[in-house]
């Protein structure tokens, strides 16, 4: 029953967010925006923002079309993490924190910040050791609401292939006492 309330609250959402990565992909809103804002780097932190997910295969594809070179994967991936670790503090670490009390709720948040903060500094650092000039143009080509579809389904099942196991694994320990929970 645990892992049915983890899979009803859970994989809406990250249903919802790898959706809108690839509405924001296939529509042309990252080409927009990064041609708006002047960033280089805008693209990939607007998407890893919205889903992990989804930012693993924009660079897995970026690198795939010969666009990105695997010498700056690890780099660019440490500056999308920074995204999304600002995303798990804005809408999963503070909401949580504010059950656990100021002390320990500021304390929880201030070290989730640090430890996204370190994403960003290794990102940057790994960037200029590179000496990298990175230019990708993030203007799509897009197959319309079908590749919208096509794409979401694809990388949501993926995440099902790993996420639904561990759950399952994890709530059956718990349940039978395997595993302590506090």
């Amino acid at each position: 029953m645990m892992a049915f309330e983890i899979f009803s609250k859970v994989l809406p959402l990250i249903f919802i967010g790898v959706l809108l990565a690839n509405i924001m992909c296939h529509l042309n809103i990252l080409y927009k925006l990064q041609k708006y804002i002047k960033n280089k780097y805008f693209p990939i932190f607007a998407i890893y923002f919205v889903s992990s997910t989804s930012g693993h295969f924009l660079l897995n594809n970026l690198c795939n079309k010969g666009e990105l070179s695997r010498e700056n994967l690890i780099p660019l991936y440490f500056l999308g993490m920074f995204s999304f670790g600002i995303h798990i503090i804005l809408f999963f670490a503070i909401p949580m924190a504010t059950s656990l009390g100021f002390y320990v709720g500021g304390l929880y948040v201030l070290i989730k910040f640090l430890i996204t903060c370190m994403y960003l500094f290794f990102g940057i650092l790994m960037l200029r050791k590179n000496n990298t000039n990175i230019n990708i143009d993030f203007n799509f080509e897009s197959g319309g609401i079908n590749a919208i579809i096509k794409d979401t389904v694809k990388q949501y099942m993926r995440v099902l292939m790993s996420f639904v196991p561990s759950v399952l694994i994890i709530t059956y320990l718990i349940e039978h006492g395997l595993l302590k929970t506090v």
